[in-house]
C-alpha cells in the first residue's frame, strides 16, 4: 500500500508540475519597446528585439513623447525600405500605446 501511495502522490505532483508549466506559458506578456529607452531613435530595435520571445497574443508597449514620434503599421516592403507612406495603420494614441500581437 506505500508504494502505491507514493506512486499517487509522484503522479500528482507531476500533473501539477505540467499545469502550471502550461499555465505560464499560455500567459500574455507585456514586452516595453526599446526597454528603458522607449519608442525613440537612440535604440537599436533588432537588439532589443533579440532577447525577447514574441508569442501570439503578447502585447508591446510603445512608450513615446507624441509631440515627435508615432508608431504606424507599414507593410513588409514599407519596413524593408524604412519608408512610411501609405502605411496600413496609425495606432498612436497618447505615447502610451499597447498593441496586442494577433499572428
Amino acid at each position: 500500500m506505500g508504494a502505491e501511495k507514493r506512486f499517487f502522490v509522484k503522479f500528482e505532483l507531476m500533473l501539477m508540475a505540467i499545469l502550471m508549466v502550461s499555465m505560464e506559458s499560455s500567459m500574455a506578456a507585456l514586452h516595453r519597446v526599446g526597454g528603458k529607452l522607449g519608442w525613440n531613435p537612440n535604440v537599436n530595435y533588432s537588439e532589443w528585439s533579440d532577447h525577447e520571445r514574441f508569442y501570439v497574443g503578447d502585447w508591446l508597449l510603445f512608450n513615446f513623447d507624441k509631440r515627435y514620434f508615432n508608431v504606424l503599421e507599414v507593410n513588409e516592403t514599407s519596413y524593408d525600405n524604412c519608408n512610411d507612406q501609405g502605411f496600413v495603420k496609425n495606432i498612436t494614441r497618447g505615447g502610451r500605446d499597447v498593441v496586442e500581437l494577433t499572428q
